[in-house]
Parts: C-alpha cells; structure tokens; sequence
C-alpha cells in the first residue's frame, strides 16, 4: 500500500481524484455548504493491535469506488446491498491522508454526493461483486 501524496508521478496523483470514499451519512456533519467527516481510527474500528501498520489512520470510509462516467461511480457489491443501503451513503472525493496519521477532514458540498439509484449490482460470494 502507497499513500497517494507519496506518488511522485503527479499523473498517477491526478488520477486519484477520481477516487471516492463510501461514508455512510451519520459519519457526516454538515455546517451550511462544508461537511466534516467523523471518523475513528483503524485501531479502533476494528480492535487492531497497536503494532498494526496504519492503525492510527482514519477509517471513516467502509468502502471506496471510482468514476466510470460524469454521474457514475463504480463500487463493489458487498459495499451497497440495496436501495436503503444507497440512500444512506456519501460519495466522497478527495479524501486522502495529508500527513501518516492525518487526513482530510472537511469537504465542500461540491465533493459529497449522495447515492440515488443502483443501475446494477451482482454480490457472488465465489466471484463477481459489483
């Protein structure tokens, strides 16, 4: 694992951006057009040891994706399960560590969007998960 601000190759770097962050709404603040995220650390989320490599960073997010169109995000199936799942959940961009324990925190409403429709979705637990 390679954290994004580490890349010397800023192509790869922009590239990144096009990244996204699933944050199930409760892990959002909004205050007028910003959100700040709450967020524990991997330690704590998941009752890591304190030798665990990244277990001082935040786990705000439960899963990731990636642009496929303008609109369009793609993600694994097991991450969003159903349309109540998908109404719950926050696209978003630009999260990323800013220094080895610390991330970005606080967004603009032009980073966070919400999930409204599932135009298709294949959960096999041997295979396929989109």
């Amino acid at each position: 694992r390679q954290e994004v601000r580490s890349y010397r190759n800023q192509e790869v770097a922009e590239l990144a951006r096009s990244t996204v962050a699933l944050v199930r709404s409760e892990n959002l603040v909004q205050r007028g057009s910003s959100f700040t995220i709450n967020q524990r650390t991997f330690r704590q989320k998941m009752n890591l040891c304190r030798s665990e490599r990244f277990g001082k960073q935040p786990a705000a997010g439960h899963c990731s994706g990636f642009l496929v169109a303008e609109n369009k995000i793609m993600t694994a199936g097991h991450c969003i399960e159903s349309m109540e799942e998908c109404s719950d959940v926050r696209f978003v961009f630009d999260y990323r560590m800013t220094s080895a324990t610390k991330a970005r925190v606080k967004f603009q409403a032009a980073q966070v969007y919400q999930c409204k429709s599932i135009l298709g979705w294949n959960l096999d637990p041997h295979g396929i998960d989109y």
